[in-house]
């Protein structure tokens, strides 16, 4: 399974989140070391929910309740990413691993925010998207997160009924500016 070269990305995304640092040292036809330092306490709460908030405005304050975010994501690292981010402000986050089990997921449950990826299992991202708007109903904001740039993706996207086409790898900073922008709108 090929990936999309996001492992050094993913890996300076979750080094950043904790407030670390990461260095590289390559060496032509030697190879190269990359070294991460981060702070870490022993015996002390997770690291994720002790990390200092830098966004503009403070986490707990962005929305008036805890919003419900569908993640429709087959990759375990980026789920993690993702999910990281959302917790973060406060959100409940349900795990779809692929499109069909997405579809099933909303036919039982109200979500405010859809983080829905382009490749999955047996049912793309766009023809979920698709679906979900046309078969199920769901008004919720769909924000398609993909590693492929193409203008003819995010025109498919857009055309089934996504928001906002997001490219991967997710930066914190673009996920918050929009939500901030259509999940205010629904709270």
């Amino acid at each position: 399974y090929g990936g999309s070269g996001l492992g050094l990305t993913i890996v300076k995304n979750l080094v950043d989140m904790l407030e670390g640092d990461i260095q590289v040292r390559s060496v032509k036809d030697q190879g190269s070391e990359f070294i991460v330092e981060i702070p870490v306490q022993l015996h002390s709460k997770p690291l994720l929910l002790d990390v200092k908030q830098k966004a503009d405005i403070k986490p707990e304050a962005l929305f008036s309740r805890p919003l419900k975010v569908l993640l429709v994501e087959d990759n375990h690292t980026n789920a993690f990413i993702a999910q990281a981010f959302c917790r973060k402000y406060g959100m409940v986050v349900t795990w779809a691993k692929g499109g069909l089990e997405a579809i099933e997921l909303a036919k039982s449950t109200v979500y405010d925010l859809i983080l829905m990826d382009n490749q999955l299992p047996n049912l793309g991202g766009i023809e979920t998207t698709q679906q979900l708007r046309e078969q199920i109903g769901v008004t919720a904001p769909i924000y398609a997160c993909t590693a492929d740039a193409q203008e003819s993706t995010r025109d498919k996207f857009m055309a089934a009924g996504a928001n906002y086409v997001i490219v991967k790898p997710i930066k914190e900073a673009s996920l918050h500016k929009i939500g901030r922008a259509s999940c205010r709108e629904r709270v």
